[in-house]
């Protein structure tokens, strides 16, 4: 059997491992965490190597949490999301495949380290090219509540929509927004706004929440007034085990399911407006 410690095999099992721990979005993890996890699976050295091979590679970066050294993905390098959607630092160059939404690193929610950014960018994925084309479908007016960094409704532009509204309470939230708005090019198709759902006017074509169940669950009749006949509602920041619970609530008010998707605990579903 070829040594776990130096085998390119054993690296790569190590690798995947090792990130999926760091992607838990309950807990970053120390490099001294890593190991005693792991050691029963792989030597110490090949978990030390791998780790020094991952930081170099750009997966992965050091921070600071609470006085702790602990690991993180790293935002230096350019993520692919799904088949047309990845995510860049500011300063990396759109890739060869699809759109590439670049961020500024900051505050707000939207990095695409938390598996409910990533659900539902690829849902979004879905839905805009449902038809299997490669020319995505066109959305004239979308909705994003909750827009955090902004980077939902930017996708959405990116990927043909016509304009965009991202809402948020939170100020720095609406700061950033902006700014990478400006970053991808997208400043004069975009109004971003700390205005309550009921007083925003109808109707978008679609319309994206990245909210937690309760929030989603309160916002339906805002949800279905604010979407078109026929407009899609993409839903994510639900917990797996929550999802059952949306979907029954969303679809006996007035909505059909279209599709859903699960990543690491958390949930994500599309709905299509009943016409």
């Amino acid at each position: 059997m070829a040594d776990k410690s130096i085998s390119a095999d054993g690296m790569a099992a190590c690798s995947t491992d090792i990130l999926a721990m760091v992607r838990s979005v309950s807990h970053r993890p120390t490099p001294h965490e890593i190991e005693r996890c792991l050691k029963k699976r792989y030597p110490s050295v090949l978990i030390r190597n791998t780790l020094r091979h991952l930081i170099l590679e750009g997966e992965l970066a050091y921070a600071s949490l609470h006085g702790r050294q602990v690991l993180e993905p790293s935002m230096d390098r350019r993520i692919q999301i799904s088949p047309h959607i990845a995510l860049a630092p500011e300063n990396h160059g759109a890739g060869s495949v699809g759109i590439t939404v670049r961020l500024r690193h900051g505050a707000s929610f939207g990095t695409g380290q938390h598996p409910s950014t990533r659900l539902a960018l690829r849902l979004m994925d879905d839905v805009f090219h449902a038809d299997g084309n490669e020319r995505p479908i066109r959305f004239n007016r979308v909705l994003d509540i909750g827009a955090g960094s902004g980077v939902l409704a930017i996708a959405a532009l990116l990927l043909g929509a016509g304009t965009a509204t991202a809402t948020d309470i939170d100020p720095c939230a609406l700061f950033e927004a902006k700014q990478n708005a400006e970053i991808n090019g997208v400043s004069d198709r975009i109004t971003v706004l700390d205005t309550p759902l009921e007083d925003i006017s109808p109707c978008f074509d679609l319309v994206l929440a990245n909210l937690r169940t309760p929030t989603l669950h309160h916002i339906l009749p805002e949800l279905v007034r604010l979407c078109y006949p026929k407009g899609v509602i993409v839903c994510s920041g639900m917990r797996s085990e929550e999802l059952p619970s949306i979907v029954t609530y969303y679809t006996s008010g007035g909505i059909d399911l279209w599709t859903m998707s699960h990543e690491d605990g958390w949930g994500a579903t599309a709905f299509r407006i009943r016409s």
